[in-house]
């Protein structure tokens, strides 16, 4: 079957129309097949918000019953809501090939298409999704979807991961610049619970054992603009290290008071991050070690003191 498209774009006006060409008509005309004539397409819900973020994103329709003539079909129209700017819509969203809107016998069929993710700092933004041309089916109440894109750029907080080199001096004078990973976490879950407050960090001078990489973490405040290293986080599980200290060693963050000469495992490290967002700066008065633990608890030993800290993108 040899399938035909036509898209208009125009004034923030997206329509998208399939059929079949004219040699899938057979000899004597096309093959109906009719059914109970009770299907009903629409949309699952009435509306939807997705991160600017999100990349390629589905919106569901939903088909239940037995339509009228096989394939139900439909066409989508993509329509801007700010009327004052209607050429907004080319710029947001970008939809797919992959729209063939015919009924799969799946009960559910999806609109998808890729949201643009700019470094504007923009107001929520949104566009409604309609349901035309609709055969062998009626449309259900929900015939259209609003579609809701938050933006992230007043909330850096995604567009901080990735990768970046941390630049310190340690304490004995020498320079040093390791590469770190921040991300939102491992998995899913992880992702989700330290979504906007606390930022994974990947990579400690390229140290690395059996059990991993060392990691550590950044709190996060979108709202001062601000990022801390958080003390006392074990950056290992206990075995992972051995300074020949005894038991299964470990190490914790802790803050380092260079003037007093002390560490706290209850202060963080504040720091805070650029307008381009391609630099993260630390408290210059602050230092950043880790203490070092066994079976017993604290074995009054340190690993590695850092001051004069930042981070530049790779």
């Amino acid at each position: 079957m040899k399938i035909f498209k036509n898209i208009i774009l125009a004034a923030g006006l997206v329509v998208a129309s399939f059929g079949v060409s004219s040699c899938d008509l057979g000899l004597f005309g096309p093959e109906v097949k009719h059914g109970e004539g009770d299907a009903v397409v629409g949309f699952a819900s009435p509306t939807y918000t997705f991160k600017e973020s999100a990349g390629i994103v589905r919106v569901p329709v939903a088909i239940t019953g037995t339509p009228d003539t096989y394939p139900s079909t439909f066409d989508v129209t993509a329509e801007a809501i700010d009327l004052v700017n209607l050429n907004y819509l080319g710029d947001l969203v970008l939809f797919t090939q992959t729209t063939n809107f015919k009924d799969n016998g799946n009960g559910t069929i999806y609109v998808e298409f890729k949201i643009k993710d700019d470094t504007e700092i923009n107001d929520d933004r949104s566009f409604k999704l309609k349901l035309t041309n609709v055969q062998g089916a009626k449309l259900s109440e929900v015939a259209e979807t609003v579609i809701v894109i938050k933006d992230n750029d007043n909330n850096p907080y995604e567009k901080l991961w990735g990768d970046w080199v941390f630049h310190a001096t340690k304490s004995s004078g020498a320079a040093v610049e390791f590469n770190v990973n921040i991300s939102g976490g491992f998995t899913e879950e992880e992702v989700e619970a330290n979504a906007d407050k606390v930022l994974v960090c990947w990579g400690l001078e390229g140290y690395q054992w059996d059990g991993g990489v060392p990691v550590w973490y950044m709190s996060y405040d979108a709202d001062a603009g601000r990022l801390a290293i958080q003390a006392g986080k074990k950056i290992c599980e206990p075995g992972d290290i051995d300074w020949g200290l005894g038991g299964n060693q470990y190490a914790v963050s802790a803050y380092w008071d260079m003037a007093a000469s002390t560490v706290s495992e209850t202060v963080d490290i504040p720091g805070s991050w650029s307008k381009d967002l391609n630099t993260i700066t630390f408290d210059p008065t602050a230092g950043l070690t880790f203490k070092i633990y066994n079976d017993s608890g604290y074995t009054g030993y340190v690993w590695v003191r850092y001051y004069a800290m930042s981070m530049t993108r790779k």
